[in-house]
């Protein structure tokens, strides 16, 4: 019995490692075809990008974010200079929420190099994941009561003095658990930007959300998807292997046990 046990064990684990090594295939999938449009796009300054009597489909380019038309701007709950915030506060228990969501450039993030600037649209900016060192995000929970405030020194008193909070985080009867979550992007953050490109008039271009950012240089960018490539390579070929070998002789225990 303790045989057949084992090898049920043993098969779990050699049918866990084939899973294992589908999903790193699958998800890397998308690094071979980032890797492949980073080696193949136009590099380019800002300024030829802006100035060129015709747009590549795709570009690479290095550049950092500045202000848009409306200057630095400050956002409302943590007092961060940037040139993109979104604050948001939401509670579990309501369907309601409050979002306060501007940019500088509009609808979009600008970036320059020195040579010259361009658009980057906002989705597009917005797909880094916070680890990329891009966003930068800020926090506060409270509890409310009815007839109760927020303390002096909390960020919801800032947003309630600037007449920014919402009437509902104060409960009729009981307690209500309310968050606040700020989300910023602050100006001369370097980053590395691969997208389609359209150009809006003359000397203005846009990068459109097809595409990937990375706030690593494209030299950085493109060995560490090397190195990700390669890793999924061997663990698709070494991770079948061990399943296989891991679920044959978990079979023949429990074939061993039955007899």
């Amino acid at each position: 019995m303790l045989v057949a046990v084992v090898g049920a064990f043993l098969m779990f684990f050699g049918f866990s490692f084939i899973a294992v090594a589908m999903i790193m295939v699958v998800l890397r999938w998308s690094d071979r075809y980032l890797l492949r449009r980073l080696r193949r796009s136009a590099r380019l300054t800002l300024g030829e990008l802006s100035n060129a009597a015709s747009l590549p489909r795709w570009v690479l380019i290095t550049a950092r974010t500045a202000a848009g038309p409306d200057g630095i701007l400050t956002s409302p709950a943590f007092d961060t200079r940037c040139v993109w915030y979104r604050t948001s506060v939401t509670s579990a228990d309501r369907d309601d929420s409050c979002y306060l969501d501007r940019s500088s450039g509009g609808p979009a993030i600008i970036v320059t190099d020195g040579t010259g600037s361009v658009q980057v649209d906002l989705g597009l900016i917005l797909k880094v994941s916070s680890h990329e060192r891009v966003q930068r995000t800020r926090a506060e929970t409270l509890t409310f009561r009815r007839g109760s405030a927020p303390p002096d020194h909390s960020r919801f008193a800032i947003l309630e003095r600037k007449g920014l909070l919402p009437d509902w985080i104060y409960p009729r009867f009981g307690s209500r658990r309310v968050d606040l979550v700020e989300e910023t992007i602050a100006p001369d953050v370097e980053l590395s930007v691969v997208a389609r490109t359209r150009r809006l008039g003359p000397g203005v271009v846009i990068l459109r959300r097809r595409g990937a950012v990375s706030a690593d240089a494209p030299a950085e960018w493109i060995a560490r998807l090397e190195r990700d490539v390669v890793t999924a390579f061997w663990t698709a070929l070494a991770f079948p292997a061990i399943g296989l070998a891991l679920g044959g002789l978990g079979l023949v225990l429990v074939l061993a046990g039955a007899s």
